[in-house]
């Protein structure tokens, strides 16, 4: 087979393998340029549009920081300082109570990390309502079990541990 080529080749004469090297070349720079230049060239255009949308954004969120600080600012005082576990215990209680839950409560007892609390059959609704209002004091709950016992009612075991 090589023999064939190179005698066709030889066949030719000079202005016909000169256009044949001319094609050849052509053909080399097409392809090179279909396989390599162009999707490296394509994909430098999507990277740069990547970073324009994402300089857009961050600049979007750099605007929203004092929108969010003055939402923080107004929610900070509400923050409850609970340094020990009596101070946690004193604000789980009154939390129960002006939620009037504590007539639900089954165990209601202090550990040496925090508090545990099991309440038999208690509202869901002001269950999760106390929860939201001790998580905006600063408060969540380390473990929380919910067993569903009825319609609107559950049966509930929290734990909280002391901020670090």
């Amino acid at each position: 087979m090589l023999m064939q080529i190179n005698q066709a080749w030889t066949n030719l004469n000079t202005r016909e393998q000169y256009l044949v090297k001319a094609l050849g070349l052509f053909l080399s720079l097409v392809l090179l340029y279909v396989m390599i230049w162009s999707p490296v060239q394509s994909s430098k255009v999507e990277a740069q549009q990547q970073l324009e949308n994402a300089q857009t954004e961050w600049q979007w969120l750099n605007e929203q920081i004092p929108a969010v600080q003055s939402v923080t600012s107004t929610v900070t005082p509400k923050m409850s300082k609970v340094e020990n576990q009596t101070q946690l215990m004193a604000l789980i209680q009154t939390s129960l109570k002006q939620q009037n839950l504590f007539k639900d409560i089954k165990t209601l007892q202090g550990t040496t990390q925090g508090g545990k609390i099991a309440f038999e059959k208690v509202n869901a609704m002001r269950l999760f309502k106390w929860l939201a209002q001790l998580e905006q004091r600063g408060l969540i709950a380390d473990r929380l079990q919910t067993i569903y016992v009825e319609p609107g009612l559950v049966k509930a075991n929290l734990q909280f541990k002391l901020p670090n």
